[in-house]
């Protein structure tokens, strides 16, 4: 039987889930993923191998905020740290 461990990634970027989220941005953009999984698999894992999506919960505006779900490679379980972003209003400057 393989031997399951627990691995992080750091500062996966966030996407987000269709519309809603025009004039926002995430804060933060990057979290850190945590995988669990046979050690085989989980050990050959990079940023590239999960997906973070925001989608957004209510309405956008003050005090908005999106969930983050992860796609992660068959057999690998893995959460977004931390779990939900806040949404930040666009600023003409940049």
């Amino acid at each position: 039987m393989a031997a399951i461990i627990e691995r992080s990634i750091p500062a996966v970027p966030v996407t987000t889930a269709a519309s809603g989220f025009a004039g926002f941005l995430l804060s933060p953009e990057r979290v850190t993923v945590t995988m669990r999984g046979p050690e085989s698999k989980v050990n050959t894992l990079t940023k590239d191998s999960v997906r973070v999506v925001a989608h957004l919960v209510g309405k956008a505006g003050p005090g908005g905020y999106a969930r983050l779900t992860v796609t992660a490679p068959p057999g690998i379980r893995a959460r977004a740290v931390p779990d939900s972003v806040a949404l930040k209003r666009k600023t003409g400057r940049g």
